[in-house]
């Protein structure tokens, strides 16, 4: 018999989306992967269309204060306002897309039923999650302000 899995939306301490994790849903790491292409690629699954948004980044953690053996997209709120950006005021609302794009798909893969929660990241989970991801680059307009300050 199959787990439960688990949608998890992802938000900071203070609010601000920080992504949503997938717990038991190993079997989806192909379509959590191609949400985050950024070669422009539509992605479908269920009959869902997903765009291709530029500030998402998946990753498998194996091991973390939150949960062990899920993925994570973590969304780069550095660029939400910039054209192919996740727009994060839609942060609870495609979680409830994605599962239901997921749930379409059941003879594909063997879920017994799919939760979704609001989790608020402890600074704690949010600094262990973030060991598994880049640091947001940043743009050279930043830098050479940095530099005025030095």
């Amino acid at each position: 018999m199959a787990k439960s899995s688990n949608i998890f939306i992802l938000s900071k301490a203070d609010g601000t989306p920080y992504g949503w994790a997938f717990i038991n849903l190993y079997h989806a790491r192909e379509f959590i992967k191609s949400m985050c292409n950024r070669n422009g690629n539509i992605t479908t699954l269920g009959g869902e269309d997903f765009e291709p948004f530029t500030n998402l980044t998946a990753t498998f953690i194996p091991r973390s204060n939150l949960a062990n053996y899920i993925w994570v997209i973590q969304i780069d709120a550095t660029k939400s306002g910039i054209e192919g950006g996740f727009p994060m005021r839609a942060h609870v609302t495609f979680a409830d897309k994605i599962a239901r794009a997921v749930l379409s798909t059941k003879p594909h893969w063997v879920i017994r039923s799919l939760d979704i929660a609001v989790v608020i990241l402890t600074e704690a989970h949010e600094e262990g999650l973030n060991t598994y991801f880049p640091a947001p680059a940043i743009s050279e307009q930043e830098l050479s302000l940095e530099w005025l300050f030095l």
